[in-house]
């Protein structure tokens, strides 16, 4: 089976998910926005050669972005994320 390479782009801040919800869950809800603070990436094929991992992760506290893979950390940007 082949990879989907489609790229996805979409905010990390407001993303609004009004349109992905049922519209009982609308009503009951506050808000349908959200703000991404995390999202876990497979990098690599899909027959098991090479396959891997790595994350970004948001720190509320600090306001950045950190990319993660294995022992590799290092800063992110935003715009790397979405």
């Amino acid at each position: 089976e082949e990879k989907n390479k489609t790229i996805v782009n979409f905010p990390v801040k407001s993303l609004d998910m009004r349109d992905f919800c049922e519209p009982h869950v609308v009503t009951s809800m506050k808000s349908t926005k959200y703000d991404l603070l995390g999202n876990l990436c497979h990098d690599g094929s899909t027959r098991g050669q090479g396959n891997g991992y790595f994350a970004h992760v948001f720190l509320k506290n600090t306001g950045d972005w950190w990319h993660l893979d294995d022992l590799d950390i290092k800063s992110a940007e935003a715009q790397e994320i979405s």
